[in-house]
């Protein structure tokens, strides 16, 4: 699932590309916020058609040269169900360079973001579908010099379900089948997508699970490499608890790990000083206890 998410970023730049590099080639009449939308709609149509599933946005505009506007994108799976929607998303770019490989942007804001990776009955997670389409298989073995930074990701009351439908209903507190998450509001900031890693910065974050599980503030460096996800400096504020740690490393031993949660990731967690509560470990099934 790491290796998804990361080859993702791939073809979110070329994406992006395709948005960006749309209004430059023209006179001013590509100023226009209708006619940047409507040959955006068409472009995003053909790939539609292509890969039958849904692509949509409301409404696009392009500001020359370094400012996007974009209303209400949404991008359906192979089920017809919603894998990424956003009401706003703003960015400011920095710097594009495609011969070098390079996009680096600014702010990017995102209003009332969703993003829900469904795994169906067949087993296919819907990201993993869309990667595979796009022919994601056939780069595997190619090392890409593909740089993507971002200086900082503001996110407004978002929204993120993991959702496994090959499970049965589980009576846990916290499901990592059926996992859902609202209220999302954090900084994200230094984004830096490497080839094989890529790492962040974590600030404020605040969060509530659909089973009760609150956290209040969260802050810590982050990276995803391989099949780990690695939180380093971690301060994290929950209902009842504070939690201090030099590091909590999420080990996975393939790229499925994360779709069985309980089962394949290994915890690895060096505390400092912190005050733990059992009414927020209750929520964890690893600490279950009578």
């Amino acid at each position: 699932m790491l290796k998804s998410i990361k080859k993702s970023f791939k073809y979110l730049m070329i994406l992006v590309g395709i948005i960006l590099l749309v209004p430059t080639f023209g006179s001013l009449i590509l100023r226009i916020p209708e006619v940047q939308t409507f040959m955006v709609k068409r472009i995003m149509g053909h790939f539609s058609d292509k890969i039958q599933s849904t692509l949509t946005l409301g409404r696009i505009e392009y500001t020359f040269f370094n400012k996007l506007l974009i209303n209400d994108l949404l991008i359906k799976d192979q089920n017809n169900d919603t894998l990424i929607y956003s009401q706003k998303i703003r960015v400011s770019i920095s710097r594009l360079d495609f011969t070098g490989k390079i996009i680096k942007l600014g702010h990017i804001e995102l209003v009332e973001p969703m993003i829900a990776l469904i795994t169906d009955t067949s087993g296919m997670m819907n990201l993993k579908w869309y990667l595979e389409l796009l022919g994601s298989s056939k780069d595997t073995t190619r090392k890409s010099a593909n740089k993507f930074l971002v200086n900082q990701i503001t996110i407004n009351d978002g929204r993120f379900a993991l959702l496994n439908r090959t499970s049965r209903e589980s009576k846990k507190t916290i499901d990592f089948n059926n996992l859902r998450l609202s209220g999302i509001n954090c900084d994200i900031e230094d984004i830096r997508v490497l080839n094989d890693s890529t790492v962040f910065t974590v600030n404020e974050l605040r969060f509530s699970e659909s089973g009760g599980f609150l956290v209040r503030s969260m802050n810590s460096k982050v990276v995803f490499s391989d099949n780990d996800i690695i939180f380093r400096d971690l301060f994290l504020y929950l209902d009842s608890s504070i939690i201090n740690a030099d590091h909590v490393i999420l080990a996975g031993d393939s790229d499925d790990s994360f779709q069985r949660f309980i089962d394949d990731v290994q915890l690895d967690i060096i505390l400092q000083k912190s005050l733990i509560s059992s009414a927020d470990l209750r929520f964890f099934p690893f600490f279950e206890y009578s």
